[in-house]
């Protein structure tokens, strides 16, 4: 066993990283809330960011004459419509589980109300910003997933490592037909 050299695949570097990533952020002494329970401090935090948001968006609509723009108000709205069930999984989600789909589903949607909703003063902005990230803190602190600069950190070693193995491919140059 003592000169004996066995190299470790790219799935075995992955799966440790995996193991430690879930060392590392589970939440010890919390149990996953009940289906269908959201605690009261996340249920304000949630109210405080979707009510500025959703007048907004209503106003807008209101307002829209322009077919395209309504077509994306819509979009935005059925995002909008569809993160409470993305906070609901999030709060019961492990760390194996598909965790992270709430906070992608809230940058998706903030993306969104920038390029639907462009016309906001900057201070409206900031508080518009700053009520998002309480409301991530929020479902963040509740949840049975606790990040930290070390879990944060082993989360990146796994994309990486995802990387390594698949690496994203040139976008393929388009090419020009002859008429």
């Amino acid at each position: 066993m003592l000169f004996e050299s066995t190299s470790l695949s790219p799935q075995g570097r992955l799966e440790a990283i995996e193991r430690l990533f879930e060392e590392l952020v589970r939440r010890e002494g919390s149990a996953p809330p009940e289906p269908g329970h959201v605690p009261l401090a996340v249920l304000e935090t949630y109210g405080a960011w979707e009510t500025p948001l959703r007048h907004r968006l209503e106003a807008a609509l209101a307002g829209a004459t322009d077919r395209r723009l309504r077509c994306r108000l819509r979009a935005l709205e059925r995002t909008l419509n569809a993160l409470p069930a993305e906070l609901m999984a999030a709060l019961a989600a492990g760390p194996s589980d598909n965790w992270p789909s709430f906070y992608r589903a809230l940058m998706l949607l903030h993306v969104q109300v920038s390029n639907t909703l462009p016309d906001i003063d900057p201070e409206e902005y900031a508080a518009e910003l700053r009520r998002t990230v309480e409301l991530a803190a929020a479902v963040s602190e509740h949840s049975p997933v606790r990040i930290s600069a070390a879990g944060l950190f082993t989360l990146l070693l796994m994309q990486v490592e995802l990387e390594r193995q698949h690496p994203s491919r040139p976008p393929k140059r388009k090419r020009r037909r002859r008429h």
